[in-house]
C-alpha cells in the first residue's frame, strides 16, 4: 500500500509447501506507523510522516484495521 509515492503498508505470506500443496500459510500485514528514517535505499514513509496532525498510537491503528477486517470479514 502506497501513500503518494512510497510504501506505507504491505501484506506478508508464509507457505508451507508439502509436495505440490500448500499445508499451511501465515499471513500478516506490515503498516508504518511511527517510524521517522528508513534506509536509503527504501522508498517508505509511514502514517505519522503522511499525516503528522494525526499522531496515531500503533494501538489505535490496531483497532481501526481490526474493526474493518472484522467488517469484511462478516
Amino acid at each position: 500500500i502506497y501513500a503518494a509515492s512510497a510504501k506505507i503498508a504491505g501484506m506478508l505470506i508464509q507457505n508451507q509447501i508439502q509436495g505440490q500443496s500448500i499445508k499451511t500459510s501465515v499471513c500478516g500485514i506490515g503498516i508504518n506507523v511511527n517510524q521517522t528514517s528508513f534506509g536509503a535505499s527504501l522508498n517508505a514513509t509511514s502514517i505519522i510522516q503522511a499525516c503528522p496532525e494525526s499522531k496515531p498510537t500503533p494501538a489505535e491503528v490496531l483497532i481501526q484495521v481490526l474493526t474493518h477486517l472484522n467488517h469484511y470479514l462478516d
